[in-house]
């Protein structure tokens, strides 16, 4: 254990172990938070051509609310599920015009 000299040296070795532990969770919730982000965002690339998807139905599947979910969301790729929802379906979209025979109206569908 610790010897202090002084309250002094009591209190700037609690200051810098309160730190140390509030640096310790955010990186902890950091963690848990990304890994929720990538759960959804696996189920969201696996079930993106359901039309019925969506943030609702994201967040019951990783089992978290749809609110923090879509905080979590944002604050990990910098696009809100919804906005990552619709740009997965348009390069599939798009993918499918370049590479495919099929007509607009097959791939809309």
């Amino acid at each position: 254990m610790n010897n202090f000299e002084t309250l002094d040296d009591l209190q700037s070795w609690l200051v810098k172990l309160s730190h140390q532990a509030v640096e310790f969770i955010n990186e902890h919730k950091q963690k848990v938070g990304r890994k929720f982000v990538d759960q959804a965002r696996i189920y969201l690339e696996e079930n993106f051509r359901d039309p019925e998807l969506n943030l609702e139905k994201i967040a019951d599947h990783v089992f978290i609310s749809s609110c923090y979910l879509s905080r979590l969301f944002k604050e990990v790729t910098t696009y809100t599920v919804t906005e990552f929802l619709n740009r997965t379906r348009i390069k599939e979209a798009e993918n499918l015009l370049m590479n495919t025979p099929a007509k607009i109206y097959e791939i809309a569908e």
